[in-house]
């Protein structure tokens, strides 16, 4: 039996329906759309809600800014609402996120022992995530008009056909 390794890749690394993320705004379907800000949602959910603990905890830089710990939550909690209700403020204020974790690290300072080209990937990183945050926005701007897209597969998938 002889793999298909191309096609697995593509079906589970960019499947156009799955993972649509070089798909232009204009193009997406709603099922493409959904897909993509479940997983935009999920990962500004976990990301600000672990950052929330540590600032409760005290592991960051700030120590007392109590500012820190609400935004994280809130923003935590937007991302929930973009997931929920597809609103585009709701997705404005979740894309803000990482313009407010540059501004943290602009104001307080990196955490102790990194390197010069530590703190230059993490400013890549952010600057990166926050030229996909406004794709987010554009997206949630396009979602009424958007066409309704493939119903949705049951079933497993056999991934050796």
């Amino acid at each position: 039996m002889q793999l298909d390794w191309e096609g697995l890749f593509r079906r589970y690394v960019f499947d156009p329906e799955k993972t649509p993320y070089f798909t232009p705004v204009g193009r997406l379907t709603k099922s493409q759309a959904g897909n993509e800000i479940f997983v935009f949602s999920l990962f500004v959910g976990i990301f600000f809600v672990v950052l929330g603990v540590a600032a409760l905890a005290g592991r960051l830089p700030d120590k007392d800014a109590l500012i820190v710990p609400v935004f994280a939550f809130f923003t935590a909690w937007t991302a929930v609402a973009f997931w929920w209700t597809r609103s585009q403020m709701a997705a404005a204020f979740a894309a803000l996120g990482p313009l407010a974790v540059l501004l943290y690290c602009l104001v307080y300072g990196f955490a102790q022992g990194l390197g010069l080209w530590d703190k230059v990937l993490i400013v890549v990183v952010l600057i990166a995530w926050l030229h996909y945050s406004w794709r987010i926005v554009r997206l949630a701007a396009a979602w009424p008009t958007m066409p309704p897209g493939a119903p949705p597969r049951r079933g497993r998938r056999n991934p050796f056909i």
